[in-house]
């Protein structure tokens, strides 16, 4: 794109993005499946930020200040700027809408980027953007799942697309778009990530012969990979360290996942209203989620797998297996698939997670074909349909604002959690649902996280000590005459990384034994020969947190030089 047709682009993905937006622009945030959790997130970074911690592992306030290791398995990375706006004083909800802006901006310019790349016609950029944003799938994301890392990993589906055809079909010099396309779904949704991995892999097969002669491409895929699994190694480290450190309930829904009873019946690839009825046991009965595409998207395409199946050149035929692979998707989501036989596939957990592959790539299909059927009416065309489609899908999500629980702007994070717009438990859950949604990185255990003692308690269940301070990650408490070689609960969830300290009544500092209680999940310590003085439990980290931190940071600056190195040689 020319300076011009750029600045007009960055307008449009501007106002489609408030567009998709539109019934948050004067009022708040609709608490919808998993919203109470990412604002959750935001208010947690928040509060570490000014608690002095800048890379927090754990949340240590949330789930009854036992704390929540939610930084550790879901990364927070993207949730810095939202959490900076709360803290300079921009409410919860405004800063959530500020960052559900920024996602849909990005998601329809790096659209509009791949579908440039694809075509070089401005006509069907402009329409691949809208189309991808305004997708039933992504807006029922937005608007009914509150499913906040898929709409972050929605701007990078596009960036890992145009890194796949460049290493693959185009110059494999191009290969950063690789690195930053899977950097960005790394950072933002593992599920999504891992169906991209899958993806690539779909990609080799089908173009086996081309990598296989010319091994530069197979060469630079390798080193994509490494770079990207180096960027983001201060977070993909530590998670798997974790992972394999104790069992979580991650592990026990993970493989207890039905993924037939999840998968679409037919019924449900016309449904074309979004409902916004309220959902489950605590909201009340009535939501039943739009988790198909919508009309255009997978009707256009249709032209498209014989528009391009001339393989005249390498982005028809990149076309015409997008055309292929998308429709696959799509109806991979059906009831008609074995998804029984599939058991190493249940960490996707809903098999219509694949309609966010199948938009990212039915969307610039679509596009190139309605702009190629039309030709020289196509700006026309376009221009119709977008305006069209911005009010159809504008009528669709303005009843979001009827929804009867909302943050206002004007409401505190208290207003989540205290009973001011819901039941802080959700029904029956063991913990503070809001902060916790589904308990996914909880150790499996029997305690019930709203009854048990917040207290020190010894191995009779007695309660030692009450009186206990915590600031940020440091926990702290006195007791008095307590037995020798004593095991002391303390109420805090054990993760990896936890320390622990007394000072005895001569002043000296020693150090604890820690571990996990097996039945409560809880951390536990023995007093060793202290009877009676303070103690200290902190989560310090481990050995492998500061070692990928610190290969990250290497990676940084090699990357920084290696740019530098570049640019000077270019000019």
């Amino acid at each position: 794109m020319q300076k011009k047709q750029k600045y007009l682009f960055f307008v449009f993905c501007l106002i489609i993005a408030v567009f998709s937006l539109a019934p948050y622009l004067t009022g708040g945030v609709n608490l919808e499946h998993d919203t109470c959790f990412h604002l959750s997130r935001i208010e947690g970074l928040a509060r570490s930020f000014k608690d002095g911690i800048y890379m927090p592992r754990i949340y240590p306030y949330k789930n009854n200040n036992f704390g929540y290791a939610s930084p550790l398995f879901y990364s927070d990375f993207f949730l810095v700027i939202p959490a900076l706006l709360y803290n300079a004083g921009v409410s919860l909800a405004r800063s959530y809408q500020l960052l559900l802006l920024g996602c849909s901006f990005f998601s329809a310019w790096f659209m509009g980027k791949l579908t440039m790349r694809l075509n070089q016609k401005t006509q069907a950029a402009y329409l691949a953007s809208f189309l991808y944003v305004f997708s039933l799938y992504r807006l029922t994301d937005v608007y009914v799942r509150g499913a906040l890392g898929e709409v972050l990993a929605f701007v990078f589906l596009p960036v890992a697309l145009v890194g796949i055809y460049e290493v693959l079909w185009g110059n494999e010099n191009q290969w950063s778009w690789l690195m930053a396309g899977y950097a960005g779904l790394v950072l933002s949704h593992n599920i999504t990530f891992y169906l991209m991995v899958i993806i690539l892999i779909v990609f080799l097969v089908l173009r086996f012969k081309k990598w296989s002669a010319e091994k530069t491409r197979f060469y630079v895929i390798i080193k994509a990979a490494l770079w990207a699994a180096g960027l983001c190694f201060f977070y993909l480290g530590p998670m798997l360290e974790q992972l394999i450190s104790q069992e979580f309930y991650l592990h026990y829904y993970a493989a207890s996942s039905d993924l037939t009873s999840t998968a679409l019946n037919a019924w449900q690839y016309t449904e074309m209203s979004l409902n916004f009825a309220v959902s489950n046991v605590a909201y009340g009965p009535g939501q039943a989620m739009t988790t198909n595409l919508g009309l255009l998207i997978p009707v256009l395409p249709l032209l498209g797998i014989f528009l391009f199946h001339d393989n005249k050149t390498s982005q028809s035929d990149f076309l015409f297996w997008l055309s292929l692979l998308g429709f696959s998707a799509y109806f991979l989501c059906s009831r008609l698939f074995p998804w029984e036989y599939l058991a190493w596939m249940r960490i996707i957990q809903f098999p219509w997670r694949l309609m966010s592959v199948a938009s990212l790539f039915l969307c610039p299909v679509a596009a190139i074909t309605m702009v190629q059927f039309f030709d020289k009416y196509s700006t026309r065309a376009v221009f119709i349909l977008v305006i069209g489609g911005l009010i159809v899908g504008v009528i669709r999500i303005m009843p979001v604002q009827d929804r009867p629980i909302m943050l206002n702007v004007d409401m505190s994070y208290e207003s989540l959690i205290d009973g001011t717009l819901l039941d802080p438990y959700y029904g029956n859950s063991f913990y503070v649902r809001p902060e916790v949604a589904g308990a996914d990185y909880l150790p499996v255990s029997q305690t019930d996280y709203r009854t048990v003692s917040q207290c020190v308690v010894n191995e009779d269940n007695q309660n030692i000590s009450c009186d206990i301070e915590k600031k940020g990650y440091k926990t702290s408490f006195n007791v008095e005459n307590v037995k020798n070689n004593t095991w002391l609960q303390i109420p805090i969830t054990y993760y990896k990384g936890y320390t622990a300290f007394a000072v005895d009544a001569n002043n000296n500092k020693i150090a604890l034994t820690l571990r996990k209680n097996k039945d409560s999940g809880l951390i536990e310590i023995n007093n060793k020969d202290v009877t009676s003085g303070f103690f200290v439990i902190t989560y310090s980290g481990t050995g492998i947190q500061k070692g990928a931190l610190i290969v990250s940071l290497i990676t940084i600056c090699l990357w920084l030089i290696r740019r530098r190195i570049d640019l000077s040689q270019k000019g």
